[in-house]
């Protein structure tokens, strides 16, 4: 039997960990009090995915920076393909008929390098294969200083300028969103008596074709990440 004050406290405690959910994750109170679980019931996924606790966390909103998903069971349910090739020993199967495993890759946290922790890809397994996992992706390291790279002109390859170029990790803000950018200064070391100006447009052609864009042209940047703010990478 179950007294009066343990019932409050009960409440009280899925009270502060949805306001702890919502401040960590950046949704409203209301949602995060949905997520969390007053009844104590675990939500199971509609086909046979075996779930880990950090799986479950991840669903749940904890360890969410700079994103919001939506409900983490139902593109579970309703978006992910249950026919896969296991990740791990390349033979079929089927959550739908056998028990298996889900592997989340996730963009760790980083202020500078990561400020979003971005759902990067997905992987399946047979469950005897390999359990359930949330995998943290750590970012490379951007070199410190300046950098000197070749660069060679795209109508006369032959012409190879020297350039200088410093990388700094920046957040573009705007009104609806944060997004990570790298801002470079580039310095023309050697112009091969051409000038500067012709080098720094074929560096703005090369960085363009490579993925490199304007913060106000992020759409049409390859290089940005694909993942919204309203839903998981493309499932596969």
């Amino acid at each position: 039997m179950v007294s009066k004050k343990s019932g409050r406290g009960r409440h009280t405690s899925a009270k502060n960990a949805a306001r702890a959910l919502a401040a960590e994750a950046g949704i409203s109170y209301t949602e995060a009090l949905r997520r969390v679980s007053v009844t104590g019931e675990v939500r199971q996924p509609r086909h046979r995915w075996i779930l880990t606790d950090d799986v479950r966390a991840w669903f749940a909103g904890q360890g969410w920076r700079g994103v919001r998903y939506p409900d983490l069971f139902a593109w579970l349910d309703n978006d992910v393909s249950t026919a896969y090739d296991c990740d791990w020993c390349g033979e079929s199967g089927d959550a739908r008929t056998g028990d298996s495993s889900i592997s989340l890759v996730i963009a760790a946290y980083d202020p500078d390098l990561s400020p979003v922790t971005a759902h990067l890809a997905t992987y399946k397994y047979h469950a005897a294969c390999k359990p359930s996992s949330v995998a943290w992706a750590h970012q490379v390291d951007i070199p410190a200083g300046p950098q000197r790279v070749a660069l060679p002109a795209s109508a006369a390859p032959e012409m190879v300028s020297t350039i200088e170029l410093d990388g700094r990790p920046l957040v573009y803000a705007d009104d609806e969103e944060q997004v990570a950018v790298l801002l470079l200064t580039a310095a023309v070391v050697d112009d091969l008596r051409q000038g500067a100006a012709p080098w720094l447009t074929e560096l703005r052609m090369f960085l363009r074709q490579h993925g490199f864009g304007r913060p106000g042209d992020l759409t049409g940047t390859t290089g940005r990440n694909p993942v919204s703010r309203s839903a998981p990478s493309p499932a596969r």
